[in-house]
């Protein structure tokens, strides 16, 4: 069974919508270098370079314009998973009474 990096979509998510690694560094709170790394994984992973350089900018591959909505879709989805899970574990409401009075 392959593992994958929830993350990684992600940085990918954010790369894309900057369409820069200094922007999507900033927005993911990482270094610059962090993020070049996350693309450089990206780009072995998909086997695309998910963002090419167009004069002095970058701009998204087409391929990865193309899965941008699945990805975002995936992730919305992970993290209602979790938040789904984290709700699970409040304690049931009303509260329990405490047994002594609170001062």
């Amino acid at each position: 069974m392959r593992q994958y990096d929830l993350d990684l979509l992600r940085y990918l998510h954010v790369l894309v919508e900057e369409e820069s690694v200094s922007a999507a560094a900033r927005r993911m709170q990482v270094s610059e270098p962090a993020m070049s790394r996350h693309l450089a994984k990206l780009r072995r992973v998909f086997s695309d370079p998910i963002l090419v350089q167009s004069g002095r900018r970058m701009t998204a591959s087409s391929f990865a314009t193309g899965i941008l909505a699945r990805v975002q879709e995936v992730v919305r989805m992970a993290d209602a998973l979790i938040e789904t899970q984290a709700l699970a574990d409040l304690p049931i409401w009303p509260l329990p009474l405490p047994s002594e009075p609170m001062t």
